[in-house]
């Protein structure tokens, strides 16, 4: 998945230009740690799409302040990612923000921002996606990742991660839906993306489009 690979890309280079701040990602299982003393920024995948030869990403972040600073470090710090974003990445198509406010489960100030991101590079026309094994035509797919909740007692000398694990649903457009019904607990395959035990959220045969729910994602895909 492109949007992955953007967003260690990302993170890396936020970490060489702006060491004033802790980068991580947010939905990383076994991720917990410590909040520092300085501004942390958490991102994850939001969502990413993939129709035909256009494809469109959108990369999340949470942007936490310690409780000793105030929320103007936070905001020069989201004002220097956009900056650090727009010169590194000449796909980046806009950037959307919040202000920052108090979070219920952290007790700090936090804001949340996202950068989206367009192109081109799909397979044109129809691209094959194997479901159950089997190989089915589609026009294109869709993917939201849903990254759990967050943990309650999160703070400066508490853990920092998520609970409930990742979810990722995945539409398939244009795509013959026939005899999809019958599987349960599948594998399925699109692209380099590798999805296991899903199952159905809903069906069209007449639309011809498709949604599953899977928490278990590698690449690779084969």
């Amino acid at each position: 998945m492109r949007a992955y690979e953007l967003l260690g890309e990302m993170l890396a280079l936020f970490r060489e230009k702006l060491p004033q701040a802790e980068f991580r990602e947010a939905w990383r299982p076994g991720g917990a740690g410590r909040l520092p003393g300085k501004p942390v920024a958490a991102g994850q995948v939001g969502s990413e799409s993939q129709e035909g030869e256009e494809w469109s990403a959108r990369l999340d972040f949470s942007v936490y302040v310690p409780r000793k600073e105030a929320a103007g470090a936070g905001e020069a710090l989201i004002a220097a990612m956009g900056s650090a974003a727009a010169e590194g990445f000449p796909a980046l198509a806009g950037v959307k923000r919040e202000g920052f406010a108090p979070d219920a489960s952290t007790g700090l100030l936090r804001a949340k921002c996202s950068f989206s991101f367009a192109g081109s590079g799909g397979g044109g026309g129809t691209q094959g996606v194997f479901i159950g094994g089997v190989e089915r035509q589609a026009s294109g797919w869709k993917i939201q990742i849903d990254p759990g909740k967050a943990l309650t007692a999160v703070g400066e000398n508490e853990p920092f991660a998520l609970a409930g694990g990742v979810c990722y649903t995945v539409e398939i457009e244009g795509a013959d839906t026939k005899g999809l019904e019958r599987l349960a607990g599948f594998t399925a395959v699109l692209g380099s993306e590798r999805f296991e035990r899903c199952r159905w959220k809903s069906l069209d045969e007449a639309g011809r489009s498709a949604v599953f729910i899977s928490y278990h994602r590698t690449e690779g895909g084969g």
